[in-house]
């Protein structure tokens, strides 16, 4: 086991021990929540910003901190949804079930974060396969969550497909893993 490796588990393990204190609804709940408040944030930027401050010369930097503004404040409110609906099953016998859970759900969702910094990464040309994670056991199977989570929402979700489709367009570093995963359809 390499020391690539090992920093792994570390972060993996933070993640099952954050999702075990959190539970599955409020793992879930917060994930989802970021997707929609990045999502909501970027729709309603453009008119909140032109509606409160027009056309100014200071526009750009308005429109930042409305949309940084806007997606707190949404992915705060589902938050605050997500822990009452938490405290409402801790009071009942699937509480524990809800933790033991949740620490899978923040399992894969820490390992999706890393496989989607990996992707960043050598989509950009860092070389990250070949300089850190050579005889590594872990690293392979983190390395293609996130290009099949997206790909497969990319089917689902056309949108996300236009994502996927910019990622592939950034340049790549030569023997990267972005070199022998196919994301097309």
């Amino acid at each position: 086991m390499s020391t690539f490796d090992i920093i792994l588990l570390i972060l993996l393990g933070f993640g099952a021990v954050k999702g075990y204190m959190r539970g599955f609804i409020v793992e879930i709940l917060s994930f989802v929540a970021f997707f929609i408040g990045l999502f909501l944030a970027l729709e309603l930027t453009v008119p909140v910003s032109t509606s409160i401050f027009g056309d100014t010369s200071y526009f750009e930097i308005a429109a930042v901190l409305v949309f940084i503004a806007l997606f707190v404040l949404l992915s705060l409110a589902i938050k605050a949804g997500a822990k009452a609906l938490k405290s409402m099953v801790d009071m009942t016998i699937f509480g524990a079930v809800d933790n033991l859970v949740g620490a899978f759900a923040g399992l894969f969702k820490w390992a999706f974060i890393l496989s989607v910094l990996f992707w960043v990464f050598e989509s950009v040309g860092f070389d990250i396969s070949n300089r850190y994670a050579d005889n590594t056991i872990i690293f392979p199977y983190i390395v293609s969550i996130g290009p099949t989570v997206f790909e497969w929402l990319g089917n689902v979700l056309p949108f996300i497909r236009d994502l996927i489709d910019s990622m592939e367009n950034l340049p790549k570093g030569k023997g990267t893993y972005m070199t022998y995963l196919d994301l097309n359809p």
